[in-house]
């Protein structure tokens, strides 16, 4: 009652008491507007996948956090790829391409557009500028709610509405081999919430390991029942004398066999490691031949095949001597050649197809192959002979050399 006498009886005139009373009232309103101001909630549950980690590299980027405080209409998201130590290069972003962008609200896509397009539901891509992506959400959106888990993806990953193609750049190496730098990705926007995210940016580690070269060729011999009969006449592949290394074909020398097949069969098995696979090749030293100097012609077969080219031997009158190949494991010979030892022609086909051996020094002839590594690569060959009855009496031998190569 006292203040108000007085302001009454000095009306028209400022007093001290009346300073001091107007004073008094701003400093509570002025006080009462600060305490009830509201604060940034900063953002939790964040973290930042990165397609790469090693300095310099080129990577994808997947940031995840939950928000604690709405983002409505008209606000702002940034992320700040700069923390004044490492910088995220962001060479070929613009806010002209939206298909860098990704971002998600509790797993919905939301429609990204390049600046100046912006449409309800969803953001535009307002600047990229010192390594900072500001985002705005589009006017006419409905808020997202606090508590939202936001993702966002810049880069390759990048897939709503079409493909990504552009990555940032992870900072230079700044500490020394095995210790990680750590960048600081800072959140942030009109929006109100905030908080940082840091990554980890460290070498590979290199693993080596040196793997020996290998390369095995066996020859084995093959029995009368795994021989097929398809090949023509007489098997002697279980004659005495037979081997890996020896084939024996017995009664060639008795004229009773004369214009007769007389026919056997050797397996040969490859496995390397070598990356560019390999090629084997075989070649005669010269035709069978006895110790008279007496010779069985290779011949011609039915009187088409030669060295390279096979052709049907079906006339046993048509004497020579010749081989077929028949894939066992794998495709090693039809690979070989290509064409003439396709499937139709192999020795246990009903028409085996057959050629004459190369001699020496002429081209070896393939006879397996593969572009690859490979283990256990397997043929079989059946050698087959004939001769007319004037063939001079005699033991007739050559010798076959396999020539296996790989490329390593």
């Amino acid at each position: 009652m006292t203040i108000l006498k007085n302001i009454k009886e000095n009306r028209g005139r400022v007093t001290l008491a009346s300073v001091l009373i107007t004073s008094l009232m701003l400093a509570s309103v002025g006080l009462y507007v600060f305490v009830n101001e509201v604060k940034a909630d900063a953002i939790t549950a964040a973290k930042d996948v990165l397609s790469n980690s090693a300095p310099d590299a080129a990577a994808n980027h997947t940031l995840t956090f939950t928000i604690n405080n709405p983002i409505d209409a008209g606000d702002t998201l940034s992320l700040d790829f700069a923390d004044g130590t490492f910088t995220f290069g962001t060479a070929g972003f613009a806010n002209t391409d939206p298909l860098d962008y990704d971002i998600t609200d509790d797993g919905a896509e939301k429609a990204i557009a390049a600046d100046t397009a912006c449409a309800a539901q969803g953001f535009e891509i307002d600047s990229v500028a010192s390594s900072t992506f500001t985002f705005t959400y589009c006017a006419g959106s409905t808020a997202i709610a606090s508590g939202s888990v936001i993702v966002v993806e810049i880069g390759l990953n990048a897939t709503n509405g079409g493909a990504g193609d552009t990555q940032l750049t992870n900072p230079a190496q700044q500490a020394g081999d095995g210790t990680a730098d750590t960048p600081i990705i800072t959140i942030g926007g009109t929006f109100a919430g905030t908080g940082d995210i840091l990554v980890a940016i460290i070498d590979g580690v290199t693993v080596s390991v040196t793997v020996d070269e290998t390369l095995s060729f066996t020859l084995a011999s093959d029995t009368a029942a795994a021989c097929p009969e398809t090949i023509g006449d007489t098997d002697h592949s279980d004659d005495t004398g037979s081997g890996a290394i020896a084939i024996v074909l017995s009664s060639v020398a008795s004229p009773a066999t004369a214009d007769n097949f007389e026919f056997a069969c050797q397996l040969a098995t490859v496995g390397t490691n070598a990356s560019g696979g390999y090629s084997t090749t075989i070649e005669e030293d010269q035709p069978l031949t006895s110790v008279g100097l007496d010779v069985i012609l290779d011949g011609d077969c039915d009187g088409t095949c030669t060295t390279t080219t096979s052709a049907l031997w079906g006339t046993n009158t048509n004497s020579g001597f010749g081989y077929c190949l028949e894939d066992v494991t794998g495709n090693p010979a039809e690979t070989a050649d290509g064409t003439d030892w396709a499937s139709a022609n192999q020795c246990d086909d009903a028409t085996p197809f057959f050629k004459v051996f190369p001699e020496t020094p002429a081209t070896p002839e393939p006879v397996m192959a593969s572009a690859g590594p490979i283990s256990g690569d397997q043929i079989r060959m059946g050698v087959k002979v004939s001769f007319g009855a004037a063939q001079a009496a005699g033991a007739y031998t050559n010798t076959l050399t396999f020539i296996a190569t790989p490329t390593f």
